[in-house]
């Protein structure tokens, strides 16, 4: 155990009839046996740091604070590391030096279903900086989606936009009194963001191809699994029109487009005969994550020649 404000207890010379050790041991102010987040607490004098095991299939060590008045602090479960997670980074990052790209996929959908699971959230900011590291690292890879197998790659993508989502909305993780990392965990985010990009790119050059032929190629939204991060894909046709390239599943889902949203602008153009194609990422929820310059950064355009 850790003492977290110095209380110097020492037991006073023994008098002959022992009462003082008997004064001292009854009035001293403790917290009382407690269970919490699967962790089973004993009794801890006040002002004494206690520390556990954390629970499986966590790894390291959960503290919690005992106050001088005899009442427990929440839980610190910050030093609590998913294995699992690390396992995954492993093989995305092995995959990605490989070039193993079809692997990628299974470990898009495994990534998502960890950060999403209720069962086993994530702790610990230095897990949300592997997480980013692991999508980072999927999304910055050159992917040449064609869409042959639809069902297959809309799972990939949703998994893909979910996870963002998740890291960018849902976890509100920060190292405590460490600026260089929690830049680090900045940075990464903005990184996350411009691949959501070249994501949808990728999406754009795979759509209006199959438009040269005078067809219009839809696919399915990936859009109702999230609640902060939209992504519309339009086609421009040379004739000024503009159609979506998306099916909507559920527009009640779809969150609410707003100027006061950041957002990110990518605009492709093609061959003229294609026309032009119009990408938009809506993000909220996010603002207090990025601060003014970062956010500068989220607007971006390319044009293909």
């Amino acid at each position: 155990m850790k003492h977290f404000e110095l209380q110097v207890q020492t037991e006073g010379e023994e008098e002959e009839d022992g009462e003082s050790d008997v004064y001292l041991v009854s009035n001293r102010r403790q917290c009382q046996p407690s269970q919490s987040n699967s962790i089973e607490w004993e009794t801890v004098d006040a002002s004494v740091m206690a520390s556990k095991p954390c629970p499986l299939p966590y790894t390291g060590t959960a503290y919690r604070a005992c106050y001088s008045m005899g009442h427990w602090e929440e839980p610190d479960l910050t030093e609590c590391r998913l294995p699992h997670l690390r396992e995954i980074q492993n093989l995305i990052f092995y995959h990605v030096h490989k070039h193993l790209v079809d692997g990628l996929y299974p470990l898009a959908e495994e990534l998502n279903r960890l950060l999403q699971s209720p069962a086993l959230p994530i702790h610990s900011p230095m897990d949300k900086l592997d997480a980013l590291d692991s999508l980072n690292s999927i999304l910055k890879t050159k992917l040449r989606i064609k869409l042959d197998d639809e069902d297959r790659d809309v799972l990939f993508i949703k998994s893909l936009i979910s996870s963002s989502e998740q890291l960018l909305t849902q976890l509100p993780l920060a190292f405590p009194l460490e600026t260089e990392k929690n830049a680090l965990l900045t940075m990464k985010s903005v990184e996350t963001i411009f691949g959501l990009k070249s994501l949808s790119e990728s999406l754009l050059r795979a759509l209006i191809v199959f438009c040269n032929d005078g067809t219009i190629r839809q696919i399915k939204s990936f859009n109702p699994i999230t609640t902060n991060i939209a992504l519309t894909l339009t086609h421009v046709t040379p004739f000024g029109d503009h159609i979506s390239l998306l099916h909507s599943e559920d527009d009640s889902n779809e969150i609410e487009h707003s100027p006061s949203k950041p957002k990110a602008n990518i605009f492709l153009e093609d061959f003229r005969r294609y026309g032009m194609g119009i990408s938009e990422i809506y993000l909220k929820n996010v603002d207090k994550d990025f601060d003014s310059d970062s956010m500068s950064l989220v607007t971006s355009s390319a044009n293909r020649d």
